[in-house]
Order: structure tokens, then sequence, then C-alpha cells
């Protein structure tokens, strides 16, 4: 009953969530600069009932998950 957390630090993460039994409530990190699929990343991680979260690295400016943030829930 604890939500697992996953943490995609890889390249193409969309390719590589699916290899991996996630479940509704749990929380799903990746990152924004392993993708060029962004959105899509996180509209699958919802649609398999998880929580996505937007992992940054330290040089990446905060702005540029601004089109990204509607894809979160709170």
């Amino acid at each position: 009953s604890i939500p697992f957390d996953f943490h995609f630090m890889v390249e193409k993460p969309e390719e590589k969530m699916k290899w991996f039994d996630i479940k509704p409530g749990d929380y799903v990190a990746v990152h924004y600069e392993s993708t060029k699929h962004l959105n899509k990343c996180l509209q699958y991680i919802n649609d398999i009932g998880a929580k996505p979260i937007i992992a940054l690295n330290p040089a990446t400016p905060i702005n540029v998950i601004e089109e990204s943030l509607s894809y979160i829930k709170g």
C-alpha cells in the first residue's frame, strides 16, 4: 500500500517506463532533458494513474517546464 517512487534518469524514458510495474498512486519522475516528448511521458504517467514529476538538472532554467505544468496534478 506504500507508493513506489520511480526516477527515470535515462534517455528516452518513454521507451523504458513500460518495462516497470508502475501502479496507480506511484510517483514517477522524468527529467526534462532526457526526452523530446516530455508531455507524452507525463500523459502516459497520468493515464496509468501514477503521479508525474518533472526533474530538472541544476543548469536548466525553470521556465522551460511552463508548457508542461498542466500535466502535473496537485
